[in-house]
């Protein structure tokens, strides 16, 4: 079963429509029977997506870490849960099942995962596509900030090209699957 790991908020944000995409990106994991690797969370636009992959009949595994034990509640529906040490550790297991990874607006923690991703990929350690859901326009100030990188040679050109950006949900996954396929 094709595996895509989606980081994303803890909080639903302020627009309806991260919530909306978020329910369209799940109903679609599920319709094209790919399982969510997500860390499980209760709350935010993490239990949107994983609540739509649940009610369209999809997978869901969370990989939550004891340390955060008593502090995040975990989604009750989620299918399975692997429970690992720390946070360190559910990152590298997340990267280590996903087969791709997708990204959906959210805080310091998304951001965290989104990089830690991103930094394995330029460094080799994965060839695996990360791409982002741009709602709302979210994440054009850090394609701004990646770009200006670029362009002060920070980062290299070719590094840019490991991940995407798009506004369609349907369209990203479509996307991903395509790259996996390649």
């Amino acid at each position: 079963m094709l595996s895509i790991a989606v980081f994303s908020g803890s909080s639903s944000g302020l627009d309806p429509s991260y919530g909306e995409s978020a329910r369209e990106l799940g109903r679609a994991l599920a319709k094209l029977k790919i399982r969510l690797i997500c860390g499980g969370g209760d709350t935010g636009l993490m239990k949107t997506l994983a609540d739509a992959v649940l009610e369209s009949g999809g997978n869901v595994l969370a990989v939550v870490p004891e340390e955060m034990e008593g502090k995040e509640a975990v989604n009750k529906g989620v299918t399975q849960v692997q429970i690992v040490p720390t946070i360190s550790d559910r990152k590298r297991k997340i990267q280590e099942m996903a087969d791709g990874f997708l990204v959906l607006p959210g805080g310091v923690g998304m951001m965290d995962e989104f990089f830690y991703v991103y930094s394995q990929a330029k460094l080799g350690v994965h060839a695996k596509p990360i791409a982002l859901l741009n709602t709302n326009s979210f994440f054009s100030p850090i394609a701004a900030m990646l770009n200006n990188m670029v362009s002060q040679n920070f980062i290299k050109e070719k590094h840019m090209a490991l991940i995407s950006f798009c506004d369609d949900p349907t369209k990203l996954l479509s996307d991903i699957i395509h790259s996996l396929q390649e």
